[in-house]
């Protein structure tokens, strides 16, 4: 960036930069991991250094950690934590069912939900690491809207980022036609030190704005009747809010955003799950595509999203995808991207051909972000330097920057470790410089005072008797320079000691004030 853009930096708040090889993912085999107990080997763990991830297989092959920074965000409760139940008990973790949940008699089938998956490594590489799971088929006795139902996964952590991706597939191995969706469910911790906190604990997701669920409200109660934890309109751009307060209850929305947010608020940390959201289709439960349920009894709340109603004929199958990610932030949450999460939007507060910018964001990917303008076709003007960020630590952006002529936007990019483009944390429209007036023209209809402009100096023509003023103000207020006189009359005042930038000219009669914006090149 030429550095005569640049009237003041960026504030980052970074942790010590570590190398870049220990941002390659590593995948082993644990016994005893995290002291869960040798009865859940062995587990598979998934690290980048940035971001671990680990998976029981003995389990129903439930992710049961997806941390960063060494953050808990997944709930595993204590009284069966190591064991192996032959039945559906409270574990925790990540999952997946099959909706809707009036399809069969509650607790879930065994086989899916807590019965051995077979599990195998496929790709360990410093890139990526990616580990395939497989249930068995379903024929417990007493579910027989899901006999022959089978469950497969596949979870990728990839380099130098918090990025997880989860592919689950439902197949029909049976004889029967079937009619499920897929349904992930993840368990989220609602302690901090240890403690129950029924304050700093928040997840949030857009409603959808033409939605008529719950008569319009863009969501649905759909267990409990206690309503205090729904906090609909909580960020701008109709952003609903749960805030957990230990109440048993549960609310469904057909959000069509496609992103829902877990934030433990005390420490600043959040937990993405991005998805598609697929137009046309049925979603179970009302039209639901995310559902929060909020546990009574214990200390967590289930962050849930909903694949579409599919009619699986035998051997036909239905896939979902999730993307997951991990950064800082405090919340509330107004936007994700495939960037970050957007904290506090960009705001900007243009004088001239400067713009003073601030924002705050959590983070996806070590890499760079940049501030780059770009004018009205989407041509890139002029970038500023590169400022390093990370998933480990939020990013505070605030710079004050010469508008380029023409610029028409300011873009902040995310660009990877490797130098790749990312995506667009977010963006915000400035004045192009280049097309403000350079005459002047009077802003109130009356004939008694005019002004002009000829290279670098203003005029102003008084017809009438009495005195008048010339001025060139600054747009903070300071009077930058004047003239006065005695009508009719003429007077001239030269601006070439003055900055370029746009100032306001002002002339003033008894009857009269005529005022207009120039730009001093």
């Amino acid at each position: 960036m030429n550095p005569a853009m640049r009237l003041s930096v960026v504030t980052v708040f970074l942790p010590i930069a570590l190398t870049a090889q220990s941002y390659d993912v590593s995948i082993q085999k644990a016994s005893n991991y995290n002291s869960w107990g040798t009865a859940w080997d062995s587990v598979v763990v998934l690290k980048n250094n940035i971001t671990t991830i680990a998976i029981v297989p003995k389990i129903g092959g439930r992710i049961m950690q997806y941390d960063i920074a060494g953050h808990a965000s997944m709930y595993i409760d204590s009284a069966n934590k190591g064991k192996v139940p032959a039945v559906s008990s409270l574990l925790g973790g990540f999952r997946t069912l099959a909706s809707p949940q009036s399809n069969f008699t509650w607790p879930p089938s065994p086989v899916l939900e807590v019965g051995l998956y077979s599990c195998a490594i496929k790709t360990n590489t410093a890139d990526s690491g990616v580990v395939y799971l497989e249930s068995g088929t379903e024929n417990t006795s007493g579910y027989p809207t899901l006999d022959g139902l089978q469950f497969k996964r596949t979870v990728t952590l990839y380099k130098s980022s918090s990025h997880v991706k989860v592919d689950m597939a439902m197949v029909n191995q049976g004889t029967s036609t079937l009619n499920h969706g897929i349904w992930d469910i993840t368990e989220c911790v609602c302690r901090n030190n240890n403690v129950l906190d029924t304050s700093n604990i928040w997840l949030y997701f857009p409603l959808n704005p033409t939605s008529t669920m719950g008569g319009g409200k863009g969501y649905a109660q759909l267990q409990g009747t206690d309503a205090s934890q729904w906090k609909p309109n909580v960020a701008p751009g109709g952003v609903m809010g749960v805030v957990y307060h230990r109440k048993e209850a549960k609310v469904g929305a057909d959000s069509k955003a496609g992103w829902l947010c877990y934030v433990d608020r005390l420490g600043g940390y959040a937990y993405v799950k991005k998805f598609v959201f697929q137009a046309g289709k049925t979603y179970p439960d009302s039209g639901s595509s995310v559902e929060v349920y909020t546990s009574g009894t214990t200390t967590f709340l289930e962050e849930e999203v909903m694949g579409p109603m599919t009619t699986l004929a035998p051997g036909d199958s239905a896939i979902m995808t999730e993307h997951w990610f991990a950064a800082r932030s405090l919340g509330p949450v107004m936007a994700v991207n495939d960037a970050g999460i957007i904290t506090n939007k960009l705001t900007a507060q243009q004088s001239g051909d400067s713009v003073k910018l601030q924002g705050t964001y959590g983070i996806f990917y070590q890499g760079a972000a940049k501030a780059v303008f770009i004018n009205a076709t989407g041509v890139a003007l002029a970038a500023a330097d590169s400022f390093a960020v990370s998933p480990s630590d939020s990013f505070v952006f605030k710079d004050t920057l010469l508008v380029p002529a023409k610029a028409a936007k300011l873009m902040l990019a995310l660009y990877g470790a490797d130098g790749s483009f990312i995506g667009n944390l977010d963006s915000i429209a400035v004045t192009p410089v280049g097309t403000i007036e350079s005459s002047l023209a009077p802003c109130r209809a009356v004939q008694r005072i005019t002004l002009g402009l000829q290279d670098r100096v203003v005029s102003i023509d008084a017809a009438s008797k009495g005195n008048y003023s010339l001025s060139i103000i600054t747009l903070s207020g300071k009077k930058a320079a004047s003239v006065s006189g005695k009508g009719p009359g003429r007077s001239l005042l030269n601006a070439a000691a003055l900055p370029r930038g746009v100032y306001c000219v002002e002339g003033r009669s008894l009857e009269t004030i005529v005022s207009k914006k120039i730009f001093l090149p």
